[in-house]
């Protein structure tokens, strides 16, 4: 299974540093195939260096690069099966990749806190206090719950 990571925070950045854990251990387990989508087009830093030591692939698509039906097609290229949006709504957010649908199920995670109102990602990696279960009509995607909490 190939999952590809989004974002313009694998740099000195509190989502990549939150995420370095996550990464090591999803890597450790060797079940997954984990692509980068870097959108930041500067140096990344201790922190993204260490980011991209683990990851299996690591593509720069910042938007000065490409277009986001461009980055789209090399997430296609690359057979993802999760594109999984970190940025969300915020500084150099590539969000409108996720809107040509390049993987067969998205879900945004860690670096925006709510729904994105988009009808293009699938799930909101979320708790069940950040975004309790009654709210679910409040978000355009599913809420997909990781215990205790989506930190």
């Amino acid at each position: 299974l190939a999952v590809g990571f989004l974002s313009a925070d694998f740099r000195g950045h509190a989502v990549a540093h939150q995420f370095l854990g996550l990464l090591g251990a999803l890597r450790a387990r060797g079940r997954l195939r984990l692509v980068a989508f870097n959108a930041f087009g500067g140096n990344p830093g201790r922190v993204g260096l260490a980011l991209k030591s683990l990851f299996h692939e690591w593509h720069d698509v910042s938007a000065q690069s490409q277009s986001d039906q461009g980055v789209a097609g090399l997430i296609s290229a690359a057979a993802v099966h999760v594109a999984v949006d970190m940025s969300g709504h915020t500084g150099g957010s590539r969000l409108g990749v996720l809107s040509f649908r390049p993987a067969p199920v998205s879900l945004h995670y860690l670096g925006y806190p709510s729904t994105l109102g988009a009808d293009f990602v699938d799930y909101f990696v979320s708790d069940p206090i950040a975004s309790p279960p009654e709210t679910q009509n409040h978000y355009a995607e599913a809420l997909l719950y990781l215990p205790p909490s989506f930190y």
